[in-house]
């Protein structure tokens, strides 16, 4: 569930930038099959997402510089609702902006299209928006992601809360999350990981908000948990994606091995990469020994460990397994875990073969198999 940009908190440790992709004014042209397909999915969104409503004002704030931003700014502003105020997040100043926010009303949507992360103080602009009940939806770290992945994202988009083998699926998963007593989860090359317990309840990112809080980050389409007894977490898992010291996703053709012993991480396999070494060492500094806590569930099917796209923030929605790593959830509460103290949550994505619920199966053979 973590927003990228405090996931690994490696502001704070001084990591290095994530590769860009720019805006160039001198060559480049919006692909106009991809804007088309994006306006499509981003009406989709306002409509059937955010059930944004006949009347009530529309915001979209954007930015240009990179290509998917300029992008997806153009395919809101062929999509945006009549009336919607549209306006450019660096033309514009502080003032400016918090004025037409302090202008909205509960129930108004406010849209951000962006390279990276907008900031105005020190918390981020969603939260202040949805203090006021206004909904929202946010496009996180456009500029992480070159030319090849574009299609990838924009046609994640698409995801449907109604959809039998989306939205539905995850409601589906979530009635057998909820009961289940034992989660056996079986990697590719005889690795497994037993959840011999109850699970926490199930959240859903799936576009069907039950609370004062609607919208989030798009693309959406997931289901996560977590054990209520971190303890109760034994076995193998084998990894074959996670994100770098630059923020972006990092996958490897052979996948490595992690040993969890009572929700701690206790071993990773030689073949690990460097990469992943330096994560583990930023983790182990900041907050000692190492936890995996969050099961999540992504249902997108748009994205696939063969369909990537660079932002974790997007890509834990991708079709299949994923685990956090490190102390921080900020869902779930555990006794002697400050939410406000802990500083990691770092997604794992597992190469799961099978995945069962109390002997019935829900993930086989590639896919979701539950009916």
């Amino acid at each position: 569930i973590p927003m990228f940009s405090r996931v690994l908190g490696l502001r704070q440790v001084g990591a290095h930038r994530a590769p860009v992709f720019r805006r160039s004014y001198a060559s480049y042209s919006h692909p106009q099959h991809l804007v088309q397909i994006a306006s499509q999915n981003v009406s989709h969104m306002i409509k059937n997402c955010v059930l944004h409503e006949e009347g009530k004002n529309t915001v979209i704030l954007y930015d240009t510089r990179s290509e998917l931003s300029d992008l997806m700014g153009n395919a809101y502003k062929l999509s945006a609702p009549e009336g919607a105020t549209i306006m450019d997040f660096d033309t514009a100043t502080k003032d400016q902006v918090l004025d037409l926010f302090d202008s909205l009303n509960p129930g108004d949507l406010v849209v951000l299209v962006q390279s990276t992360s907008f900031r105005l103080e020190e918390y981020r602009i969603r939260l202040r928006l949805f203090e006021k009940g206004i909904k929202a939806i946010e496009h996180v770290h456009l500029e992480y992601m070159p030319p090849e992945q574009y299609e990838a994202y924009i046609k994640a988009l698409a995801f449907d809360p109604l959809g039998k083998d989306e939205g539905l699926l995850g409601m589906r998963l979530k009635e057998v999350l909820d009961k289940t007593s034992k989660t056996v989860v079986k990697c590719k090359g005889d690795a497994e990981i037993v959840y011999d317990g109850p699970m926490e309840p199930t959240k859903l990112n799936i576009g069907k908000y039950e609370n004062v809080n609607i919208g989030g980050t798009f693309p959406i389409g997931e289901v996560f948990t977590e054990a209520q007894s971190l303890a109760t977490v034994n076995g193998r898992l084998m990894i074959w994606g996670f994100p770098n010291l630059q923020r972006v996703l990092e996958t490897v053709e052979k996948p490595f091995g992690i040993t969890i012993t009572n929700g701690y991480l206790t071993s990773v396999d030689e073949d690990a990469p460097a990469a992943f070494h330096e994560i583990l060492e930023i983790v182990r500094e900041g907050e000692g020994d190492i936890l995996i806590r969050e099961f999540g569930l992504g249902l997108n099917k748009h994205m696939t460990r063969w369909n990537k796209v660079n932002d974790v923030t997007a890509f834990e929605r991708q079709i299949g397994m994923h685990v956090s790593m490190g102390k921080k959830h900020t869902v779930y509460g555990k006794e002697g875990l400050s939410k406000r103290k802990t500083r990691f949550h770092i997604d794992l994505f597992v190469d799961i073969e099978s995945i069962s619920c109390d002997g019935t199966m829900i993930w086989e053979d590639n896919k979701f198999v539950l009916e």
